[in-house]
Order: structure tokens, then C-alpha cells, then sequence
């Protein structure tokens, strides 16, 4: 079976809710709100929003196998994961489409090649995630490939894994800065070439999907979709400073 060219990409794993529709590479419909609180409440309005704008346009999402869903599956805030989770679950079942998972790391890795960032493909790329405690979500990776799992843990355990004997890394993703001025790694900082603010979508999310699809002999439309948890949620009594950790 031909993989659909239409791609629905969904993201509520971070402090933000996003939904895009791309077809054959080209972005047809795509809506992105900041927020930490609500994604329950914005992103069915979203995506009908994204659906019925990009049916204008021209997407046949009447017919079978019209698109896929992709999701975003982690590292982030569990509240967020299940809300996107169940929301491209449901679609999915209902279509009869092929449901993809999408780490946040894929999708701040084909940010930044979509900005054209110098040393995506020339060095080791180090993205890092805030975590919201003194650790961070990372993976490394080298000409778009994993080199690492991914995993939460501190600077100095990240900087070891990642940095070789010599050479530098780029350091991307939302808790770069943090990283890069973390005192764990003061004396190797300056390995790390800190890339330009990019701002993460569901645009890339869908363009990560579709580089998934198109992999030769990767089966990810059959492929179970599950939540990525680095941790154990936290929980606290009430008034305590329990967190929603991914």
C-alpha cells in the first residue's frame, strides 16, 4: 500500500498545543497556541479548524487511507501526552488511518533542518528539554540518526555521552541555554555551539512523520504508538509542588 501523502500532526506534549495538516510537503492548514493549562479544551476546536481549512484547500480527507495521524508522544508534560495521545487515537480508529508516534527530539531535530542551521549534519546535535527540576530530557544524534536513547539525566552525564574525546556538539531544544551554562560542564561548555531560538510545531512534527514514512523498510504505520515517559509522574498533596513530568 502506498503511504498517504496527507500528514495530520498533533502536539501537546510541551507549552504549547498544535495541529498541522501538510500534503505532498506542502503545509495546507496549521494552528499553534502557547499555553501550559487547557489543551483539553483547545485541541478538538483545532483540529476541526485544521480539517475543515485544509478540506477547502483541496486535502480529500474523505477518502481511505487519505492521510495518516501523527502524534506526539513524549518526552513532556503527561497531561499533555494523553490529551494528544487520545485525540489521535480516536481520529485514527474512526479513519481507519495510520497513527505514527513522534518524540519531541525528532521534532527539534527537523526544526532545525528546516531552518537550514549550519552543523545539523556536520557534528553530533545534542537537543535538550526542560524538565522543570535540576536534569534534562536529551538525545544526541548525528546526520539525523540517534546515537544515544533517550533518557532524563544531568548535564555531566549528557556531556559525557555525547562529547568525544575532541570535536563540538550543537546544542538545541528548549532547555539549551540552562544546559550550556549548567557548572557541571563549565569546563566544556564551549564545545557546545548553542543554535538560534526556533520555535517547534506541529508542522515539523508532520515533516518528521513523513521522513518516518519514507524510510526504506521502516514498517511505522503497523508500528504500536506509545507514550515516551523518561519518569514517573510526579505527585504531590494538594498545595504541595507536585509536577506533570514526561
Amino acid at each position: 500500500m502506498t503511504p498517504p501523502r496527507d500528514i495530520l500532526a498533533l502536539d501537546c506534549a510541551g507549552p504549547a498545543c498544535s495541529v498541522a495538516y501538510r500534503r505532498a510537503g506542502q503545509t495546507l492548514s496549521a494552528r499553534h497556541e502557547a499555553m501550559t493549562r487547557g489543551h483539553a479544551d483547545r485541541i478538538a476546536p483545532m483540529m476541526r479548524d485544521v480539517l475543515a481549512e485544509a478540506k477547502q484547500i483541496g486535502a480529500h480527507l474523505d477518502e481511505a487511507d487519505g492521510f495518516a495521524v501523527a502524534v506526539v508522544i513524549g518526552p513532556g508534560a503527561f497531561t499533555g501526552i494523553r490529551i494528544a495521545m487520545a485525540a489521535a487515537q480516536g481520529l485514527a480508529l474512526a479513519r481507519g488511518a495510520p497513527l505514527l508516534g513522534v518524540t519531541r527530539f525528532e521534532s527539534v531535530l527537523q526544526a532545525l533542518a528546516s531552518t537550514g542551521c549550519a552543523g545539523v549534519e556536520d557534528h553530533r546535535t545534542l537537543i535538550v528539554l526542560e524538565t522543570k527540576r535540576t536534569d534534562y530530557y536529551g538525545q544526541a544524534f548525528k546526520a539525523g540518526r540517534p546515537v544515544m536513547d533517550p533518557l532524563a539525566a544531568s548535564a555531566r552525564t549528557l556531556c559525557d555521552r555525547t562529547l568525544g574525546s575532541d570535536g563540538a556538539a550543537l546544542l538545541a531544544g528548549d532547555a539549551a541555554n540552562r544546559f550550556r551554562n549548567d557548572p557541571e560542564i563549565a569546563e566544556r561548555a564551549e564545545r557546545f555551539i548553542l543554535s538560534d531560538p526556533i520555535e517547534v510545531t506541529a508542522v515539523h512534527v508532520a515533516q518528521a512523520a513523513a521522513a518516518q514514512m519514507s524510510h526504506p523498510g521502516r514498517e511505522t504505520a503497523s508500528r504500536p504508538v506509545r507514550p515516551l515517559y523518561l519518569r514517573p509522574a510526579d505527585t504531590g498533596a494538594p498545595g504541595t509542588s507536585g509536577r506533570d513530568g514526561g
